[in-house]
């Protein structure tokens, strides 16, 4: 009888204890024993947070024979299971390690946070503005731009040179970077050796505004990562040492996995681990009620349309985020073959793609471009290429193919990648 009631016991006692975390970027989650980790994932929600989430405990089967603890506000407002604060988790986790530093530093996605520390526990929070210049995120981004992973992006910048880049505000630094790879100014390794520069120069400028002592920091949050950016960190900070633990990228549900060992409480039933959202938004009516006062004639559909013998002229858009192309043809006013496509920070890379998407449409026709004409952001490096055709700005070659389409306008929008414009009609002149 004491046999089975042993038994029982042993089948009831968790065999796995878990930390999870809802960031604005990425779901971590992590899972241990009493004496070690046994997996971990960091994974981006793209907004889908649930989702993501119901995909680890399913392939984990967390719902078997596990203890968990969440963190995060964000968290708390999906999961209905125990609780701890980021703050009491941080602490947690370098208490594992005996580590009592002077700065904990979080480095995620959206958020940078510099905790200053005193016998191992946090007695600060400096977090950064809410501008994301100067964030993990951002420089995902604009490498995505450049056609660049995190990881193709970290190894380019070893051979970058730095330029200067005005980082006031996200919509500057990506301005600048833009405008400085369509003038041929500097190449995709430049900016990503800049960008992680001047982030490790925010961050060391984070810390030193705490006013607190530094002669040892420990970083934590997915850009630690990022081994560049730690030794950018390193040369700002010379006096200080900078400490990468194992758990770093998810130190916040680490601590969390060893609070859910010290768990009393039993969780609720799987079906009722996620809370139901009570959220009622205000809304608008449908769009398509609006939709009897839209004119809207684009047609996508010009392939094949190339004519043996007739006329075209090429026109070039070399934008700071797309690049398109067509040829028009000049006896009936019609786009005979066109191309779409990203310019990846290499305008003239993206012209020479576009034109060999133009010969692959032409096929074997013999036609005739008698002209020539590049308008974008990029229209002077274009134009060089391009033996120096004509080139035109922006609101020029907008107002003068609106004209031509409905020649009473009087107001256009235009919404780009990179930036928006407003024109305005007097008679037909902008």
């Amino acid at each position: 009888m004491v046999n089975k009631t042993v038994n029982a016991i042993n089948r009831l006692k968790p065999q796995y204890f878990e930390g999870i975390e809802i960031g604005a970027v990425s779901v971590k989650w992590v899972r241990r024993t009493e004496d070690s980790i046994l997996a971990n994932e960091i994974v981006r929600h793209e907004g889908y947070a649930k989702e993501k989430l119901l995909e680890i405990f399913e392939r984990y089967k967390s719902n078997g024979n596990s203890t968990i603890v969440i963190t995060g506000n964000a968290t708390k407002s999906v999961l209905n299971l125990p609780y701890y604060s980021e703050v009491e988790c941080l602490e947690k986790a370098l208490s594992f390690y005996d580590l009592t530093p002077d700065i904990l530093v979080s480095l995620g996605g959206e958020t940078f946070s510099v905790y200053p520390m005193k016998d191992g526990l946090i007695k600060n929070i400096i977090s950064t503005s809410k501008c994301a210049a100067g964030t993990g995120e951002f420089i995902v981004q604009q490498l995505q731009r450049m056609g660049m992973t995190v990881e193709e992006g970290i190894k380019a910048s070893k051979d970058g040179e730095f330029t200067p880049i005005s980082f006031r505000c996200s919509v500057c630094a990506k301005s600048d970077a833009t405008h400085k790879l369509n003038k041929g100014e500097c190449i995709p390794a430049d900016i990503a050796k800049t960008l992680i520069r001047d982030l490790a120069r925010k961050v060391s400028e984070m810390i030193e505004s705490a006013q607190w002592a530094t002669h040892l920091i420990v970083i934590c949050g997915g850009v630690t990562l990022n081994q560049v950016f730690i030794e950018n960190l390193q040369n700002f900070l010379k006096d200080s040492e900078i400490k990468v633990l194992p758990e770093s990228p998810y130190l916040e549900v680490f601590g969390a996995s060893l609070y859910a060992t010290e768990l009393q409480e039993n969780l609720p039933t799987y079906d009722k681990w996620f809370k139901k959202s009570n959220t009622v938004f205000d809304s608008h009516s449908p769009l398509k009620d609006a939709e009897v006062l839209l004119d809207y004639n684009v047609n996508l559909n010009t392939k094949g349309n190339i004519f043996t013998g007739d006329s075209y002229i090429l026109g070039i858009d070399a934008g700071s985020t797309t690049t398109k192309a067509v040829l028009f043809n000049v006896s009936d006013d019609s786009v005979g073959a066109s191309v779409y496509l990203r310019t990846l920070g290499n305008p003239v890379n993206a012209t020479k793609q576009c034109l060999n998407t133009l010969i692959e449409q032409i096929g074997h026709k013999h036609i005739e471009v008698i002209q020539c004409g590049v308008t974008g952001s990029a229209r002077e490096m274009v134009s060089v290429y391009l033996d120096n055709c004509r080139s035109f700005n922006e609101i020029l070659a907008h107002a003068r193919s609106a004209v031509e389409e409905l020649p009473n306008v009087d107001t256009v929008f235009e919404i780009g990648g990179q930036d928006s414009k407003f024109i305005s009609f007097l008679e037909g002149v902008p």
